[in-house]
């Protein structure tokens, strides 16, 4: 046997690791370029003023 599991099992959780926390890495971006694109959205919606001519009720 080349490895024992005590050292296959160190030498696997630093990989696990590092695949949770670039999960990490990636779910903050993906907020951050939604809430991006959404404030540009709404800036350009706000520009326009067209929101000032809308009438409810």
């Amino acid at each position: 046997m080349m490895f024992s599991n005590r050292q296959l099992k160190n030498m696997i959780f630093p990989l696990i690791m590092e695949q949770f926390l670039v999960m990490l890495v990636g779910i903050a971006l993906a907020m951050c370029l939604e809430w991006l694109s959404r404030a540009v959205i709404f800036w350009i919606r706000f520009q326009k003023g067209k929101w000032k001519t809308l009438h409810v009720i």
